[in-house]
């Protein structure tokens, strides 16, 4: 079973992430947190494979978040996704170790996808190289959150 932690400072957002992507999926196990220091207790407990962290939260940026886990959990893949979608956030985000990016509002079956293939890719590699950039560009959809 995967394990996926989802980051964000809207608790209740980061919930409705959780139950929409847990709902029907027996493969994954979603928590939900609200800062990064609550991320970083639940990953010393109990390590996330993936997680997916908004850039703004309440302690620290994403960002730190992502390059704090790439330090201590090198294996966990990271999603970011922000509101802000800026070609230097972008790139800053795969600069701290981010797999992949998503961009607010986005559908919670790209979500999904990206997680699926962040598990795919963590078994086939462990170093992020400029194809993530093709695969993001693909996952922007219609958006639903």
């Amino acid at each position: 079973m995967k394990k996926v932690m989802i980051v964000d400072d809207e608790i209740g957002f980061a919930g409705d992430i959780a139950r929409l992507l847990q709902a029907g999926n027996d493969q994954l196990s979603v928590s939900a947190v609200g800062s990064g220091g609550e991320a970083i207790q639940q990953m010393t407990a109990l390590p996330a494979d993936v997680i997916v962290t908004d850039i703004k939260l309440p302690d620290m940026s994403g960002l730190d978040l992502a390059g704090l886990v790439k330090e201590r959990w090198p294996a966990t893949a990271i999603i970011v996704m922000t509101a802000y979608g800026a070609e230097d956030v972008i790139k800053s985000a795969f600069a701290a170790g981010a797999m992949f990016y998503i961009e607010k509002p986005f559908n919670a079956e790209n979500l999904g996808s990206m997680i699926k293939m962040a598990g795919l890719k963590k078994q086939s590699r462990t170093s992020v190289g400029k194809d993530n950039v093709v695969d993001l560009q693909a996952h922007k959809q219609p958006e639903t959150f």
